[in-house]
């Protein structure tokens, strides 16, 4: 198995030197979250290839990469290759959960689950993440969780890595709530399905203001969770709550790379809810463009700024 990816690294050294590109983690990152694979597979490659700290979560990005492009055989040797090579490695738990939430959203729940029993449990660390990724294996089945979540929160109050560990499995939550949406497109019982979405979007926002009300939380972890409470009132149609949160958002990291986003989504939040009241509450309309404005102001190479320029005028 591990000669299999020993080639292809091979062969990506060779492409990403003829080419003459720099490889870049965070470029190679944003490539797969635009799931353009194709293109973050060779610079993954590459990095892996010329080890460094770099190289562990490269290979990890690979197997995701691969788990989401179907290849079996390639997602198995990227994984083979983590857990040998970068067995000593204190994050590799978090990184196994990474991979079987890969799996999850493939709908491979048995896979998942076997990621997970890689995990070593004999360490305190090791024991939070097994019991994380047990739970998220259990969301997947749409089996009750709450006891177990409970469990976690009680029995790993201490433990510094707990703040993430919760925030994983809301995540659980959410890729289950947009796996609903999907079921609701396929088998054409929107009203049912979107009520369960509902539901796990309501256990994944308890989970994520527990976090910021209750728990010690790194900057950067705290980033993830304002945004992610916003997006879950908006989905629940609960905009006045989703606009607190995405302003939250803007005030604390107005300089994130997601801060024009959040801005705008203030105003859209304020304009449906101006539009809900029958276009009455003024005060509403005036903060729906009071937000707009501030994408116009504050962010005007963002691609959102002439979009809100439009809205209600502004700029005209």
């Amino acid at each position: 198995m591990h000669r299999i990816l020993l080639q292809i690294i091979v062969c990506a050294l060779f492409a990403i030197s003829a080419l003459g590109i720099e490889p870049s983690l965070q470029q190679a990152d944003k490539l797969f979250g635009l799931h353009k694979y194709a293109e973050a597979e060779p610079i993954y490659l590459s990095i892996v290839g010329q080890g460094g700290k770099e190289a562990f979560l490269a290979l990890k990005q690979l197997a995701c990469l691969y788990i989401a492009t179907g290849d079996k055989i390639k997602a198995d040797a990227a994984f083979e290759g983590l857990l040998s090579v970068f067995s000593s490695e204190s994050s590799l738990p978090k990184q196994i959960i990474l991979i079987s939430d890969a799996y999850i959203k493939v709908n491979d729940i048995d896979k998942a689950a076997k990621t997970i029993q890689q995990i070593n449990n004999q360490s305190a660390t090791g024991l939070l993440w097994a019991n994380v990724g047990a739970v998220k294996v259990e969301i997947a089945k749409e089996q009750d969780a709450q006891q177990k979540v409970s469990s976690i929160l009680t029995d790993f109050a201490e433990h510094p890595d707990l703040a993430e560990a919760v925030f994983s499995v809301a995540q659980g939550y959410w890729i289950k709530s947009h796996q609903k949406v999907s079921e609701a497109i396929t088998l054409e019982q929107t009203e049912p399905k979107l009520v369960e979405q509902h539901q796990y979007l309501l256990n994944a926002l308890n989970l994520y203001e527990k976090i910021i009300n209750d728990m010690n939380a790194s900057q950067a972890l705290l980033q993830d969770i304002y945004f992610s409470c916003g997006d879950c009132y908006r989905l629940l149609e609960e905009r006045l709550k989703a606009a607190y949160r995405y302003d939250e958002f803007v005030r604390q990291w107005p300089g994130h790379e997601y801060a024009a986003s959040a801005q705008f989504l203030v105003g859209q939040c304020y304009e449906q809810q101006y539009r809900m009241t029958g276009y009455k509450d003024l005060v509403i309309g005036e903060k729906a463009k009071a937000a707009y404005q501030k994408v116009v102001d504050n962010y005007p190479d963002s691609p959102l700024a002439s979009i809100a320029s439009r809205k209600y005028g502004i700029g005209n």
